[in-house]
């Protein structure tokens, strides 16, 4: 009977992320995303309330800033 060989690829990726501080580097940086985030979604929500000619002016439809303006913070 021929024996197989299972190969364990889990955890492959992981040393790297964990030994070259990648993950360091990202955890870091989400509370800057998240600012980031958090405060332009409150200016297109400013933007919202503008008319129409305004939207139009800057070549934005509305809908597509009211997809984006109601996303929570966390998302991207």
């Amino acid at each position: 009977m021929k024996s197989m060989t299972i190969r364990h690829t889990f955890g492959q990726a992981a040393p790297s992320l964990w030994h070259s501080g990648t993950w360091l580097r990202t955890v870091s940086r989400l509370p800057v995303a998240w600012v980031t985030r958090a405060r332009n979604r409150r200016e297109l929500d400013w933007l919202l309330g503008q008319p129409d000619y305004m939207l139009k002016d800057i070549g934005v439809p509305r809908d597509e800033i009211v997809r984006e303006a109601i996303k929570p913070f966390w998302r991207a």
